[in-house]
């Protein structure tokens, strides 16, 4: 890889260069690998004398040229090798930040190089980036495999052996690279690998042991992959049938255990936005209601509003009129509202007004009713001669004395007389 590198670099070829090195793939097998430190200072070596040949390159580019008016100027002096453009250039320096870190880092593995990839979302966002595609491709090819295995039904050898050794390399892969054994991994992802992992390897076995009863021929590299010892804690179901279904149940039954919780937590999330989307809407019902009532407030303030203008208009134009005078002098004008005539016993009681009428009635003014623009009346009939004398008793009754002789007593809720006493 250094001498690959190295001769990209000479050719300023910086597009290659920089799939090269700025690559997870790359920085997971060497921190897995023996001689982690060593292989990340070297690899940070030739990261660093990357970026310092594309800067070069770049700051050659972006120079001024001193003008010779005898020179030839060489139109394609930079077409077969520009310099880097901006993309690369930051890409190469994120990169070697990050290896520097992972070098300086006392955890050497692939896991720790996910777990640092994704962490560093805001400071080496092209790295995170990265971390974040691969993470999606891991998902994505475990959903795929799991499917694939499902289909390969009995074993037929080759065809399935050559389809179970390229499952295989993969998965091996994948469990070299820690691309689903790191803190961000998808729990159910990893689960899925988990059953994966136990199905592939149980099958390893059988497979093995057709091949051995029967003595079917496979390729040279297929034989190679099914019968290569793995790193350990790969394949987990890889010793014997009887283990490997034994791990295939425990598998299945970790995965089981976590759809149900996972079931009750989203039966919970359901729970908790249905309280609260019932809490929103009884919330809109109370601000519904109470604009109904501010909306209601307003008109009835309008409407008394408009109603204390007529009565307004109203009581002035009853002041205007003549009124009968409060001292005991001769009357100030002709007096209106009771009828005129010899009767002068006046009684209050709240808002209502009684006035002996000239002709044996009591005249009842309700002063409240003046808020619908007139003053409600009412006659008390009854007597046969001139009422003389009213006085309130109790609550709600008045009493009248007339010229004939008779006291009656009022109920003013239903505007009846009630009793009449005679004697006098």
């Amino acid at each position: 890889l250094k001498e690959e590198v190295e001769a990209l670099i000479a050719n300023k070829d910086w597009g290659e260069v920089t799939a090269k090195l700025c690559n997870l793939a790359l920085l997971r097998r060497v921190a897995g690998a023996d001689g982690a430190e060593a292989g990340l200072m070297s690899l940070l070596g030739l990261v660093g004398k990357a970026c310092s040949g594309a800067e070069a390159h770049l700051k050659k580019a972006n120079s001024p040229r001193e003008m010779d008016a005898f020179a030839t100027l060489d139109p394609h002096e930079h077409a077969e090798n520009p310099p880097p453009v901006q993309d690369e250039m930051e890409m190469l320096m994120q990169y070697r930040r990050f290896v520097l870190h992972l070098a300086t880092d006392r955890t050497k593995c692939s896991q720790a190089v996910m777990d640092h990839a994704l962490g560093c979302g805001s400071t080496l966002p092209a790295v995170h980036a990265h971390a974040k595609q691969a993470m999606s491709n891991a998902n994505r090819d475990v959903k795929e495999m799991l499917e694939q295995f499902e289909q390969l039904g009995e074993i037929r050898i080759p065809a399935s052996a050559t389809r179970l050794a390229e499952m295989k390399v993969v998965l091996r892969r994948m469990h070299s690279e820690g691309l689903l054994a790191n803190s961000h991994a998808n729990p159910m992802t990893a689960a899925l690998y988990r059953v994966l992992t136990a199905k592939v390897g149980e099958r390893l076995v059988r497979t093995r042991e057709v091949m051995a009863e029967r003595g079917i021929a496979v390729e040279h590299w297929v034989l190679e992959e099914l019968l290569k010892k793995d790193p350990p804690g790969t394949f987990p179901s890889n010793t014997s049938a009887e283990v490997g279904r034994q791990t295939i149940d425990d598998a299945v039954m970790a995965l089981q255990k976590l759809l149900q919780h996972n079931n009750k937590v989203n039966d919970s999330k359901q729970s908790a936005m249905d309280t609260e989307l019932q809490a929103e809407e009884s919330a809109k019902a109370e601000e519904t209601e109470m604009l109904r009532i501010v909306n209601a407030e307003k008109v009835k303030e309008q409407r008394l509003k408009r109603l204390a203008g007529r009565n307004q208009e109203f009581m002035d134009s009853a002041l205007a009129e003549a009124v009968w005078d409060t001292t005991c002098g001769p009357s100030s004008g002709t007096g209106k509202g009771a009828g005129g005539g010899q009767g002068g016993a006046v009684c209050m009681h709240g808002d209502l007004v009684m006035c002996a009428v000239n002709d044996s009635r009591i005249k009842v003014f309700d002063l409240d009713s003046v808020t619908f623009g007139l003053c409600k009346e009412c006659y008390l009939e009854g007597h046969q001669g001139t009422v003389t004398c009213l006085a309130m008793h109790g609550g709600s009754t008045v009493v009248s004395g007339s010229l004939d002789s008779t006291l009656r007593m009022w109920d003013l809720k239903t505007m009846e007389c009630q009793v009449v006493l005679e004697g006098h």
